[in-house]
C-alpha cells in the first residue's frame, strides 16, 4: 500500500511535465510490474502505435507483445532480463542514477514497421523487487534502416551494451505456434497432450517439433527447450 501511494504521488508530480512531452512527440508511461499494466501514459503513447487508449489499458503487457515485431519480441525479453540482472547487482545509489534504453520495431495499423527507442528508469520496492518503470518512447526511423535489437544500460559514467545471444536470435525465427508448442513441451506435455490443448492432431505437433528443431539447429527437444531459459 505504501508503494502504491508513492507511485500515485510520483505520477501526480510528474504527469504535467510528461503530458507536455506529447507535444514533442515523445510517448511516456509508467508501467507497474506487479499488476502487469500501465498506471499512466500521456496522450502521445497511443498515437505512436496509432491505436485507441482503451486497448492499451485493457491489454497491458500483452498489447506491447502484439505490436512488437515478432523477430524482436523475444530479443527484447532477453536483453531486458540481462539488464535487470545487471541492475540488481548495483548499489542503491547507483540504481538511482541508472537508465536503460532498448531499440526495437513496432507495427503500425497499415502493417508497416518503424524502429523506436524506449528509455526506462526502473524502480524497486523495499525487497529490491522490480516495482515499476517510468518510460519514454520515440520513433527513430522506418524498417528499411539496417538496425538490430540492442539494449544499453547507463549508470555512473559507465555503459553496458547488451545484445541478444545466439540462442535467442534463433528462437526469434520460430513462428508463434512453434514457440507455443515449445513452451508446452518444456512444461512437461507430450505431443499428444499438446495436440489436445491446442486442438490440433498429434502428427501436426510432431511436424512442428521437427521444423522448430531444424530452425534452432538442435539434435533433441531437451536442447530446444533449454534455450527458453534465458528469456
Amino acid at each position: 500500500a505504501k508503494l502504491n501511494r508513492n507511485v500515485d504521488h510520483m505520477i501526480a508530480e510528474m504527469s504535467p511535465g510528461l503530458n507536455q512531452l506529447a507535444e514533442a512527440k515523445i510517448a511516456t508511461f509508467v508501467y507497474d510490474f506487479r499488476q502487469s499494466n500501465y498506471r499512466y501514459f500521456n496522450a502521445y503513447f497511443p498515437q505512436i502505435f496509432q491505436v485507441d487508449a482503451e486497448q492499451i489499458r485493457q491489454e497491458g503487457f500483452q498489447f506491447m507483445q502484439s505490436v512488437t515485431h515478432p523477430e524482436d519480441f523475444l530479443k527484447c525479453l532477453y536483453v531486458t532480463k540481462q539488464a535487470v540482472i545487471e541492475f540488481s547487482k548495483m548499489k542503491d545509489v547507483e540504481q538511482l542514477s541508472s537508465h536503460f534504453r532498448l531499440f526495437f520495431r513496432i507495427r503500425r495499423p497499415n502493417d508497416s514497421w518503424v524502429w523506436v527507442m524506449q528509455s526506462n528508469r526502473t524502480y524497486t520496492d523495499d525487497n529490491h523487487q522490480l516495482a515499476f518503470n517510468v518510460g519514454f518512447l520515440v520513433e527513430l526511423f522506418g524498417n528499411q534502416h539496417p538496425f538490430k535489437v540492442i539494449g544499453v544500460l547507463e549508470t555512473n559514467g559507465r555503459t553496458i551494451d547488451i545484445i541478444p545471444d545466439i540462442g535467442t536470435e534463433k528462437l526469434s525465427l520460430l513462428s508463434y505456434r512453434e514457440l507455443e508448442i515449445l513452451q508446452l513441451i518444456k512444461a512437461g506435455m507430450s505431443s499428444r497432450e499438446v495436440g489436445q490443448k491446442l486442438n490440433i492432431t498429434e502428427n501436426t505437433v510432431k511436424a512442428h517439433r521437427k521444423n522448430l528443431m531444424k530452425k534452432l539447429e538442435v539434435k533433441n527437444m531437451f536442447q530446444a527447450t533449454s534455450m527458453l531459459d534465458n528469456i
